[in-house]
């Protein structure tokens, strides 16, 4: 299990499964970008963006990430 502190910016990433539309991004292989955190009442949501590909960066959830590689 992946721990938010753990994800710091310029690591690679491997993520896990996703469903439907982003079925593409399964099991691929991304650089953190950034870190965003939304704190709302006494909720607090998060979302990590992943350079997939040279032009494209997506948000992901903590729970998508399967671990660190480097």
């Amino acid at each position: 299990m992946v721990k938010f502190a753990e994800v710091r910016q310029g690591s690679v990433v491997q993520l896990g499964r996703f469903n439907k539309t982003r079925t593409g991004l399964s099991h691929g292989v991304g650089l953190v970008v950034g870190k965003e955190v939304c704190k709302i009442g006494n909720s607090t949501w998060s979302a990590i963006a992943v350079q997939v590909a040279e032009d494209h960066v997506e948000l992901v959830s903590l729970h998508n990430i399967k671990g660190v590689l480097a």
